[in-house]
């Protein structure tokens, strides 16, 4: 369990600093290897025999009966999901 992170540049530079406990009460983090995560969730994915599209531009996204729907860049709705990770990184649009 993690009370808090920090991110730093390799000259020292911070990029982020977040302290969890500053959130609100009970409110952690927790530290997993992206290639785990991806295993783990791909795996499960799988399991449910869950479609997966790829080369699509999401563009929003929002909240519709307590479940996240996406929009892509050509007007298609995607979900209603339980779960969406972004995980296009620190560049991503």
């Amino acid at each position: 369990i993690l009370d808090g992170i920090q991110g730093k540049t390799r000259t020292g530079k911070t990029i982020f600093d977040i302290n969890y406990g500053a959130i609100g009460d009970g409110i952690f983090g927790l530290g997993i290897h992206r290639g785990t995560l991806f295993h783990i969730l791909n795996a499960e994915r799988e399991r449910q025999n869950i479609p997966v599209v790829t080369a699509t531009d999401i563009t929003s996204s929002r909240i519709e009966h307590q479940k996240r729907t996406i929009a892509s860049t050509n007007g298609t709705s995607h979900g209603a999901f339980d779960l969406v990770i972004d995980a296009t990184g620190l560049h991503s649009p």
